[in-house]
């Protein structure tokens, strides 16, 4: 149970922000949100 706790406190949130640092590095995310706004 102490290690299920772990995993979603820790390792879980360090995963998302690994990949979410990984997209905005590559610009993939950062050109999917400007693209809607960008076009009339």
């Amino acid at each position: 149970m102490i290690s299920s706790l772990i995993h979603i406190l820790i390792v879980t949130p360090v995963i998302f922000l690994w990949l979410r640092e990984r997209e905005l590095n590559k610009g993939t995310l950062h050109r999917s949100l400007g693209s809607e706004s960008a076009e009339p």
